[in-house]
Formats: C-alpha cells, structure tokens, sequence
C-alpha cells in the first residue's frame, strides 16, 4: 500500500524497487504506466554486515556469482533504466566489485546512482572511468522523519540544486516521509526548482563535466 501510495505522489519521481520482492513487478509496472522512471534498488554489502535480501551482493562473491545476482535482480524488475545500491558502505568501497557491476551496466547500457552510504565510496568514480553515466546521492530526505527534519533537509536539496543546477534526493515510503512529500512536492516549482526523471540529472550532469573540460582546455 505505501507503494503504491509513493508512485501516486505528485511530480516527476524515480523509484528504486529491490528484486525478487513480492510486489516489485507490480509497482514497476504501475510507475511506468504513469511515466515515471524505474530503477532497480539493489542490495549490497554493508559495514555491519545486515541481512540482504534476494540477489544481494557480498564482498567474498566470485565474479560470475556476483554477475548473475546483478542480472537476476536486473531481470526481476521491469522497465529498469539503471540501478542504485541498498546499503552497500561495505562493498561500494571495493573497486573490484564496483568494476563487475558497472561492466554489467555498460553491456546493458544503464545508468548508476551511488546512494552514497559511505563517504569511502569509490562507486561513482568507477562508474565515470568505465564510461557509465553516473550520479550521486546529494540529500537523505528521511534519516529523521520529523516533519522539521525533513524540511530542513529538503530545503538542503533546493539549495544544492541552485548552486550546481541539478541535485538529486533520496526519500523512502515510511508514511511520514508520505505524508510530507505529498503536501511539499507541489511547492517546489514556487522555489524555483523542476522535479525530473533521473537520467535528466545524468544529461545535466554530463553537461556541466563537459563544459567544465572544455574551460579547462
């Protein structure tokens, strides 16, 4: 019910589901029938080491477990347009791993997000030497779910949206985090900020890496 309640939210949202879930397929579907962007929200590793769920990743895999848990969990969720970790301040800091998975991105030409679990990530920059177009997470929504909390911490993603000219946020479907984004989603347009799909911020992004190379030159 809360996801179906998320994918009914106003603006245009991106949704990360986790693979081989009972209701994954069902609220792909429903989001792409809606327009909206789908991504797979796929397990890995951690520092403390939690339970990860169907086709989680784990740092003592071998290359072609690793590979097909990735394209399991892949095949699982319709409509995929990339992918970003669940958990992961563990494995995201391997480069091997981080090299597997982006190799597989690159054969099926998708995009990456790194939720950025950990400040020790090597994620993003694995992705960008591989040539995978890449973002990352700028803003948690819902650490505390606080109405006040959240404020605070949308207000965040505003302002780094217009300093770098795009920003990208992550929020989950407690239904605190419901409650709020559905009565503060239809005020942002006022704040001077556009909801998009996620690889519009990739496009947006890859323009600014561009511009600030050919400066450079």
């Amino acid at each position: 019910d809360h996801g179906v309640e998320a994918i009914h939210l106003p603006g245009e949202l991106t949704y990360a589901l986790l693979p081989n879930t009972p209701f994954a397929s069902v609220l792909a579907e429903l989001a792409h029938e809606k327009g909206r962007q789908v991504i797979l929200h796929l397990p890995m590793e951690s520092e403390h080491h939690e339970t990860l769920g169907p086709n989680g990743l784990l740092e003592t895999m071998q290359e072609a477990e690793y590979k097909w848990n990735v394209l399991s969990a892949l095949e699982s969720v319709p409509h995929v347009t990339g992918l970003n970790n669940h958990m992961g301040s563990l494995l995201t800091q391997k480069e091997q791993p981080m090299k597997w998975l982006m190799s597989v991105l690159q054969e099926k030409q998708l995009i990456f997000l790194d939720s950025r679990t950990t400040t020790k990530t090597v994620a993003q920059q694995t992705a960008d030497a591989m040539g995978v177009p890449s973002l990352r997470r700028d803003v948690f929504i819902d650490n505390e779910r606080e109405p006040a909390a959240m404020q605070q911490q949308l207000d965040e993603l505003v302002k780094k949206s217009k300093k770098q000219g795009y920003a990208t946020g992550i929020a989950h479907p407690y239904p605190e985090t419901l409650a709020f984004l559905k009565q503060q989603l239809p005020l942002l347009e006022a704040k001077g900020v556009k909801l998009v799909p996620l690889s519009d911020v990739v496009k947006k992004r890859f323009e600014h890496l561009e511009l600030a190379n050919s400066n450079k030159r």
